[in-house]
């Protein structure tokens, strides 16, 4: 499998090496500005001098146009633009256009007669006029993708707002749907790069299951129905994100979000189960949240015209509180059970002892009451003079989750004809995977270091043939397992099911971090499961004489965790 990703990987980039792309060229990173010149009378104008400057990097590229009166930049970084087109008799022309992804931007100059040493400027900017395919397009400029609202700035959250797009308000895999095809049918790309998650087929993101790196890019657009050759990955939206470059000008920002309980309604579970508990103290109060993000960036000239730089950090570090209905054994269980225990196999009292002790002192358990709908946890195996077998109290317990990342670009204007860029970042996080209301040694988190980058390099050959050679690669890993292993084990050593759900589940997960098993948290409100295969030993919990049947699993406590890595291009 190793060996076919690694040729894979050097057949697309010898593929991309010797395209040569002619005609329409805009790609998944670049766009193009096409139009005709011609006379006042309408007339077209062969052979004129079409200019193209970069108006962030000063680089400059000429073309002619054709016997037609077209002209055509073809594979052009999004940005701002100045077209100058001069011809002889005619004054010389100017506007300022702008090259968004994946579009032809028409432009068309007319020219006025009179001597070529005048210039007529016109201020206003040309619109994006798309004519040349029936994509549905829609492109958001920097200021759009910072200032539409976000909560945690999630870059897959910009796609909600393009025409044909459903958020998921529902559980299931990812945010959003478009035009009816599922979330696993969209495509995410950066700098022409799959973006996508290797397990569920969703939008790549990091530990804290957000697509982190808002402030690091340019352009974003959305293809509802891609028509276009560029389109030909998947059938859902293209989500195409461009990261920002440095100019001849220094830029940068810095931003700071906080959130946290003062700004947070309380939910209507937590009030229910805050109003029936009888403690004045929380009559009706949101659990502790904390949130804080920031990013930082900084871009400009190495060398002016020449080599420019853009370099991007952003964190979140946030406390976020569970909403969990938990069932434990009531005190008239524990002690018909713990009497039979020591009556009939007084050498296991020990370990029925313990697993009351950590029922009983967790978080919340001493407001435990009623189970919510009569049930009194009972199976009718056992009788308990009319007391319940199991009580419940909903449980807020909060775990912690971080991430950071650096991201770095570097711009060269090699030449007139050939400009090249090299994009980097590195991902760090630890994810908050689950978190056990019994006891917080059974949580279970994930490392997720990730690295990525793209190389670009574009090459024109003549004013209908230019070339784009995009090199990209990615690498990941995550180990899902509790924090301290050793003591998740010493305390309890195995996993307790109770059937019927009787009372909440004891010890750690062994879905996380146990042999074969499998659980992804990758993508916003995405769950992947995939059950233990150990084998599982049944045992029976003796209370009062009686045998409830299957009162709970123990499962072999014993694994490595897991390790997932995947190479995109």
């Amino acid at each position: 499998m190793r060996a076919r990703s690694i040729l894979l990987f050097f057949l697309t980039a010898i593929f991309a090496a010797f395209v040569t792309i002619g005609a329409a060229a805009q790609s998944l990173v670049s766009g193009d500005i096409t139009g005709i010149v011609s006379d006042p009378s309408g007339a077209v104008i062969p052979n004129a001098t079409v200019t193209l400057k970069n108006n962030g990097t000063g680089q400059t590229q000429n073309a002619t146009s054709n016997q037609s009166g077209v002209y055509r930049f073809s594979l052009l970084t999004p940005g701002q633009y100045t077209v100058t087109v001069n011809a002889a008799g005619f004054q010389n022309a100017e506007r300022t256009v702008t090259v968004v992804v994946g579009q032809a931007t028409s432009m068309n100059m007319q020219l006025a007669v009179g001597a070529s040493s005048q210039t007529v400027e016109v201020t206003a900017e040309g619109g994006v006029v798309q004519t040349e395919n029936g994509n549905i397009s829609t492109t958001f400029t920097p200021e759009q993708v910072e200032l539409v609202p976000n909560p945690g700035n999630d870059l897959s959250y910009i796609v909600q707002t393009a025409p044909g797009a459903v958020m998921n308000t529902q559980a299931g895999y990812g945010n959003s749907a478009t035009f009816g095809l599922p979330a696993t049918s969209n495509l995410f790309t950066v700098n022409g790069m799959n973006e996508n998650d290797p397990f569920l087929n969703l939008n790549n993101s990091g530990a804290t299951n957000l697509l982190l790196g808002q402030n690091d890019v340019q352009e974003v657009s959305v293809v509802n129905n891609g028509y276009s050759a560029q389109y030909g990955g998947l059938a859902g939206a293209n989500v195409n994100y461009v990261s920002k470059s440095g100019t001849n000008n220094w830029h940068g920002n810095v931003n700071y979000f906080w959130n946290g309980r003062a700004m947070n309604a309380n939910s209507w579970f937590n009030k229910q189960a805050q109003l029936g508990d009888g403690d004045p103290s929380t009559p009706n109060r949101p659990p502790f949240s904390n949130a804080n993000q920031w990013s930082a960036s900084v871009g400009g000239p190495l060398i002016k015209n020449k080599t420019f730089f853009f370099v991007d950090y952003e964190g979140l570090r946030v406390l976020l509180p569970t909403s969990t209905l938990t069932q434990i054994p009531s005190p008239a269980f524990q002690s018909a059970t713990l009497a039979n225990i020591s009556a009939t196999s007084p050498a296991q009292l020990p370990f029925y002892q313990n697993i009351f002790n950590l029922y009983n002192s967790a978080p919340g358990a001493a407001n435990a009451g009623p189970i919510p709908g009569g049930s009194d946890g009972c199976d009718g195996t056992l009788s308990l003079g009319g007391n319940p077998c199991a009580l419940a109290f909903r449980s807020t317990a909060g775990n912690f989750t971080h991430e950071w990342l650096l991201t770095a670009r570097v711009d060269q204007n090699i030449g007139d004809n050939d400009r090249a860029y090299v994009h980097f970042r590195s991902d760090h996080g630890v994810q908050a995977t689950y978190t056990d209301p019994i006891n917080s040694v059974f949580n279970a988190q994930s490392t997720q270091p990730q690295y990525e980058g793209q190389l670009n390099e574009t090459h024109t050959f003549s004013g209908s043939a230019t070339n784009q050679f995009i090199l990209s690669g990615s690498w990941y890993s995550a180990i899902f397992k509790p924090a301290d292993m050793a003591a998740a084990t010493a305390l309890m050593p195995y996993r307790l099911r109770f059937s019927g759900g009787t009372f909440y589940d004891l010890g750690r997960d062994l879905s996380v971090g146990a042999g074969s098993h499998d659980r992804r948290h990758r993508g916003k409100g995405v769950r992947a499961v995939r059950e233990p295969d150990d084998g599982a030993e049944r045992h029976q919990a003796p209370a009062g004489g009686e045998r409830p049947e299957g009162a709970f699993h123990c499962l072999d406590a014993l694994g490595h965790g897991e390790v997932g890595m995947h190479l995109a291009m």
